[in-house]
């Protein structure tokens, strides 16, 4: 976020002497107001929280079709096509990126360390049920009252 223009023109001390913080603002509160002012934005715009969803082909024997697609199905991915090449079926879909690391720890059981992964980036997609959400370290800058009393100047 950048501070394009604000308006203000501070009185920077009492009449002939030194600069006093204590009767200006100074850069650092700017720094304070920044998070509630982003998060104020956020809350008015309505913003809609997304997670990166990959493509994966998976290859493996046809023999391992039910193991693997139970997997990738517990994982939270689906298969959107099927192709044969020989002893070997090609499996792709989407998945969620996070849980593409459990797909990939799943499979040397499951496909018996015979199957072939490839994954890309496909899309963002919103997520489904409630966001993901870190440990807050200090006063939440969504409470304005709690920020400002407990982020004192």
């Amino acid at each position: 976020m950048t501070m394009t223009e604000s308006g203000y023109y501070p009185r920077q001390s009492r009449m002939h002497q030194k600069f006093n913080k204590a009767m200006s603002s100074v850069a650092a509160d700017f720094r304070r107001l920044a998070p509630v002012v982003l998060f104020g934005a956020l809350a008015r715009a309505r913003t809609q929280v997304c997670e990166p969803i990959e493509w994966v082909n998976i290859e493996i024997p046809a023999r391992l079709l039910t193991p693997v697609t139970a997997l990738l199905t517990r994982v939270g991915g689906y298969l959107d096509g099927t192709r044969i090449a020989g002893e070997y079926l090609h499996l792709s879909g989407l998945l969620a990126t996070a849980r593409l690391s459990e797909l990939t720890s799943g499979l040397p059981d499951d496909a018996e360390g015979e199957a072939a992964v490839v994954h890309r980036l496909e899309h963002h997609a919103p997520v489904a049920g409630s966001p993901p959400q870190r440990c807050r370290i200090g006063p939440d800058p969504a409470d304005r009252e709690a920020w400002f009393r407990d982020m004192p100047r």
